[in-house]
């Protein structure tokens, strides 16, 4: 495999890379799929939430484009909002620590 054909995955750390991930949500969610999602900003043509804020936002490009992306959010069950955990919790992973007893992965 070339330089070219290589994958380079990413953290979304910059406002732009963040609007750049939402902006592909949408595209994927609501122009492709067809999808109605609560969270769609349809001025701005982006899908976003208040999960992002507690995530890590991956991003894969390839040849400077965007082609996929992938929120992750780990944390204590404690610091997320009630409403949030009601739909979003898919599951619970045991974490060994004197500090922490366990993890909840959101999609």
């Amino acid at each position: 495999m070339n330089r070219q054909d290589s994958i380079q995955i990413s953290i979304a750390r910059n406002q732009w890379e963040k609007d750049m991930v939402y902006r592909l949500r949408y595209g994927v969610y609501v122009e492709e799929m067809g999808k109605s999602i609560s969270s769609a900003h349809h001025v701005s043509q982006q899908i976003y939430d208040e999960m992002d804020e507690f995530s890590i936002i991956l991003y894969a490009t390839q040849e400077s484009t965007l082609i996929g992306t992938l929120r992750l959010t780990v944390g204590n069950i404690d610091v997320y909002p009630k409403s949030l955990l009601k739909k979003r919790v898919i599951w619970t992973v045991p974490v060994h620590s004197r500090e922490i007893n366990h993890h909840n992965v959101f999609i």
